[in-house]
């Protein structure tokens, strides 16, 4: 990772530039040793904007260490990726994108020019991490989108445009501030391209930021030392599997999580099984992973003595050696193993949206009762309830599960208690079978009849389940 600063060009200068984040100058030997250890591709983050002058023209001195770091790549047989980063005068604020585009475009011309020549292990990356104001990460006002969109397409017009391997180079496009977030990524559009099947998006994905991030990163105190409760596990499923729906299945185009990682301050067994099950969950998803190594807080390899710090992180990285995913050892038989069940409620307008606590099969029935209370809020997509309850959704999970799969059970019975204490049976029992979704992931829903219960009359909603099989089709 470089930072960095205003100067005339020299090679002292650019020595000074490439180490301002504490780190030593990169060499062949480091390049290497991160392919022997098994990784196959290497995101270069470089700040070109203080090697830049008014009009847009790169320092050649500062262009030519950037092209002798991605040869030590090439060197290497690794992938490489040139991402621009440090521009915080690349906003998605429409205003400044009208003064700046003849700027970025300057940028990208120079580049795209240099690495012409060079073949497929060299990618480029749009952008990094862009907002609509420096330091602004909430949701922005829709034309910062329109803007991310002329960026990309910008962007590739550029590249392809400059001839050579670039014609047909594959291209990362971030999201709006690389957000994984579902709904900040339906506004995601894919820009015009000359060839078919040559564009990626790219998103960042640190879930949850108490756990994975530390104070320096967040200004915060409000962190956790522990991850792997099956509530945690939801929580980062859900949002690698809104990535996948997003990109995958419905853009039809790859997607790269471009940087991911946890600090070293939780005990060293919780960061593994975090690592762990990401790794897992990526890549049942079809996501590709490049974890994020700054040199200092998310260090996992000692770059002056060339020592990897985290072992047993990357052996989970890879998934050598990697803690199974959690499942109840005296389950009935393979059908049952590892299902958990819950029960969520929808309300009115607001689209809230909260699950009950998650439920395992006993070792010895087929046979579960859920239980939902008002005011658990165990899900990953939620929201302050309103007064009524709308429908009822019924929930399986099993992490072992794959878009092919369907699952057959019973309603055995659907009751709720009234706050009084009766118990009134609602008509709804039977047999169900449900598949992905659409593929959306590794749970079966079931979406039962409205009710527009109030929810002051509601002391708790129970389902009794009977697992039947599991199939293909």
């Amino acid at each position: 990772f470089v930072e960095l600063k205003k100067g005339e060009p020299s090679p002292e200068k650019i020595t000074e530039m490439e180490t301002a984040w504490g780190n030593p100058v990169t060499t062949q030997e480091m390049i290497d040793a991160v392919r022997d250890k098994g990784f196959d591709m290497i995101r270069i983050q470089v700040s070109f904007y203080n090697h830049m002058d008014a009009e847009g023209n790169i320092d050649k001195l500062w262009l030519d260490r950037v092209q002798e770091v991605v040869d030590y790549c090439m060197n290497a047989g690794v992938y490489c990726i040139i991402n621009t980063t440090g521009m915080q005068w690349l906003t998605a604020n429409p205003d400044e994108w009208e003064t700046n585009k003849p700027i970025y475009t300057k940028l990208w011309e120079q580049i795209a020019e240099r690495f012409a020549d060079y073949d497929g292990k060299l990618l480029f990356e749009s952008c990094n991490e862009v907002l609509y104001a420096e330091g602004d990460w909430s949701i922005p006002p829709v034309e910062a989108y329109d803007v991310m969109h002329d960026i990309h397409q910008t962007f590739v017009d550029v590249v392809r445009a400059s001839g050579g391997y670039n014609e047909t180079r594959n291209l990362f496009l971030n999201t709006y501030g690389a957000n994984y977030d579902y709904e900040i990524n339906t506004h995601f559009e894919l820009p015009k391209d000359t060839v078919e099947n040559h564009l990626i998006a790219q998103v960042h994905v640190y879930v949850p930021q108490n756990f994975t991030f530390n104070e320096t990163n967040l200004g915060s105190t409000d962190f956790v030392n522990e991850w792997g409760s099956e509530a945690d596990q939801m929580q980062l499923d859900s949002v690698l599997k809104g990535v996948k729906q997003r990109f995958i299945d419905e853009l039809g185009i790859p997607v790269l999580i471009g940087e991911f990682g946890v600090v070293d301050r939780a005990a060293e067994e919780e960061r593994v099984e975090y690592i762990s099950f990401y790794s897992r969950k990526a890549h049942a998803y079809g996501l590709e992973l490049c974890i994020f190594d700054d040199g200092h807080d998310f260090t996992i390899f000692d770059r002056n003595q060339l020592v990897w710090t985290q072992e047993k992180l990357i052996k989970a990285l890879f998934l050598e050696d990697a803690p199974e995913p959690d499942q109840d050892p005296e389950a009935i038989d393979a059908q049952t193993a590892g299902w958990m069940a819950v029960v969520s409620c929808t309300s009115g307008p607001t689209g809230a949206y909260n699950r009950s606590d998650i439920f395992r099969f006993p070792s010895d029935s087929r046979t579960v009762e859920v239980v939902w209370k008002p005011g658990q809020d165990n899900g990953p997509i939620s929201g302050n309830m309103s007064d009524t309850i709308d429908r009822v959704i019924i929930e399986f999970w099993n992490w072992d599960m794959t878009n092919s799969d369907y699952l057959s059970y019973s309603l055995d019975e659907l009751v709720y208690v009234t706050a009084s204490g009766e118990t009134v049976v609602q008509g709804v029992a039977g047999e169900y079978k449900t598949n992905m979704s659409g593929g959306t992931g590794d749970n079966t829903i079931t979406s039962l009849k409205p009710y527009n219960l109030k929810l002051e009359d509601i002391a708790e909603i129970r389902a009794t389940l009977t697992f039947i099989e599991r199939t293909s089709e």
